[in-house]
């Protein structure tokens, strides 16, 4: 199957990701939790990691049911296309809870799943040709990144906020 390595190669670093923030949440729940933005951030990993490793996966049995070439792509994508598009909207939601002020931090995943969900229609219609691996797999793979993106947002921003909680006692008169 065409995209072989590629699906299986987003499949694994998208669960290992999953993996990472899960981790990091049980951590940090001894300490009180994540803070608000930093459950905005997980929230938003969640998403965009479970929108890549699904159709990853999905590929792969589709393939097993005798899905062939265009059929195949196509299909796939528009199953990526509805799933992706019930993660935006559930982000989306939980966006319109937080506090306007972190709204900004919100735009890239905008935008990187905005461009995925072009793609990934794109490949559905069949235009610039023929549904294809490409911009299938480059779809997941942008979804992937934002994922890394905000896994390191999410780690860096407790770094600093346990620093900012923890203040040094050297300085002290």
């Amino acid at each position: 199957m065409p995209g072989e390595s590629g699906l299986g190669l987003i499949a694994e670093v998208g669960i290992a990701l999953l993996g990472f923030v899960a981790i990091v949440m049980v951590l940090r729940e001894r300490d009180g939790g994540l803070s608000p933005l930093s459950r905005l951030h997980a929230r938003g990993m969640m998403t965009s990691s479970i929108c890549a490793v699904f159709p990853a996966l999905l590929v792969f049995a589709l393939y097993e049911l005798g899905w062939r070439g265009e059929k195949l792509w196509r299909g796939a994508s528009i199953i990526a296309l509805v799933g992706m598009a019930l993660g935006t909207l559930s982000q989306r939601l939980a966006e319109t809870r937080t506090e306007a002020s972190w709204k900004d931090e919100a735009a890239p995943l905008t935008i990187a799943t905005n461009w995925a969900l072009a793609l990934l229609l794109s490949n559905a219609l069949g235009w610039p040709g023929t549904p294809s691996s490409g911009l299938l797999i480059l779809a997941l793979a942008l979804m992937l990144l934002l994922s890394a993106v905000l896994f390191l947002q999410m780690v860096l921003g407790q770094i600093v906020h346990r620093d900012s909680m923890n203040p040094s006692t050297e300085e002290q008169p």
